[in-house]
């Protein structure tokens, strides 16, 4: 039964949860590494320490959710840009312009790190490029296109100033063509196919650098492939679908991001496949479900938040108790400033930002009935 013949499709909550998940994974490597921790972990442990695998997971959430939204909304590519630009930009703004002014200083503190860590030296060598072509720079994070400037041109582009801001611009990228890719996809038959392929011979031959949207095709097709599967409304009864589903993600893939969004699209597909209502039961529950609405802010805030206890760190000696109370002591420092953060960003500027979204397409809605019905 198809989307557009039947109720409504519903939200998968999970995802809100899971969102706040993959913030604070993202969070925690990143303190990892400040630490000068993380380099010789080894099994689970390397794969908490690497945040770019929750970067990938987020990537194949926002093909999932993108094509919902535009598949559900049914709203005019202007509009649609317009919400997107509304829940992208504001906080964005704020976090770039802030790590901005923040770069003398992060170039200070990382410089004098008491626990050296490759990562570290990479962020100061980032921060002196930033600050060598910093109006260009500006420029180009403005507009969110810094993910596309060759490193010939603007050094470090990708993770100048704000450096997790190359997924801002990579998901711009993906907004652009996503209303023509969804309308592509729904033609089916051989206009599928060929959009298909064409996303496929991007990939293998264009790729490019991180933040350039043909290298993540591959997850962003994962997401849009699930949702398409979704909104047929097939509900697989096997009750090992989720353990199989995990199983057979790991050893085809390997990849931990492929595994988590499988993991929870299978337990929300099928909620009484074994392992499901667990992780629907952990997902959806209150503390996960704000940390997903906070998500964004984390996101974005955590860095500066970061910088700013690994400072005042320097400045109380606290380095002194070992590396492991100073991780620790950071780790607490870092998550309490940043959730508070977050939750000020969220209510002062993400929800008002939210809330104006959809009074733009509650005003669109009477003309494109309007149009439907002198159709």
């Amino acid at each position: 039964m198809s989307a557009s013949s039947a109720a409504p499709l519903p939200r998968i909550h999970a995802i809100e949860g899971l969102r706040g998940i993959l913030a604070m994974w993202v969070l925690f490597s990143h303190v990892v590494t400040s630490a000068g921790l993380g380099e010789t972990w080894r099994g689970p442990f390397r794969v908490i320490y690497v945040g770019t695998h929750a970067v990938d997971a987020f990537i194949i959430v926002s093909g999932f959710v993108i094509f919902y939204l535009l598949d559900t909304a049914r709203e005019g590519y202007g509009l649609f840009l317009k919400r997107r630009l509304l829940r992208l930009y504001p906080v964005y703004l704020i976090c770039l312009l802030v790590s901005a002014a923040l770069l003398p200083m992060l170039i200070r503190v990382y410089g004098d790190a008491p626990f050296p860590h490759p990562h570290n030296d990479y962020l100061v060598a980032i921060a002196r490029a930033s600050l060598d072509q910093l109006p260009a720079q500006l420029l180009a994070h403005l507009g969110m296109v810094h993910s596309t400037v060759p490193p010939s041109l603007l050094k470090h582009s990708n993770y100048a100033i704000l450096s997790q801001g190359w997924s801002l611009s990579l998901e711009w990228q993906f907004y652009v063509i996503a209303p023509a890719l969804l309308w592509l996809l729904l033609r089916g038959g051989i206009v599928a196919l060929a959009t298909i392929a064409a996303a496929c011979a991007v990939h293998f031959l264009v790729a490019g650098p991180q933040g350039f949207l043909p290298r993540h095709i591959p997850e962003f097709a994962l997401g849009i492939a699930c949702y398409l599967f979704w909104r047929q409304r097939i509900v697989p009864a096997w009750p090992l679908l989720l353990p199989a589903g995990m199983a057979l993600a790991y050893l085809t893939t390997h990849n931990p991001a492929v595994v988590v969004w499988t993991t929870v699209f299978l337990a929300t597909l099928q909620p009484a496949s074994i392992g499901a209502p667990l992780v629907n039961a952990v997902l959806t529950s209150t503390p996960l479900m704000t940390l997903g609405r906070w998500s964004y802010s984390v996101y974005l805030s955590h860095t500066i938040v970061l910088l700013l206890m690994k400072g005042a760190f320097g400045a109380m000696g606290v380095a002194a108790l070992g590396q492991w109370p100073y991780f620790l002591l950071l780790l607490a420092a870092t998550v309490a400033g940043t959730l508070a953060v977050s939750a000020l960003l969220y209510r002062l500027v993400e929800a008002p930002c939210i809330a104006w979204g959809r009074r733009l397409g509650a005003a669109a809605a009477p003309a494109r009935i309007a149009a439907k019905s002198d159709a």
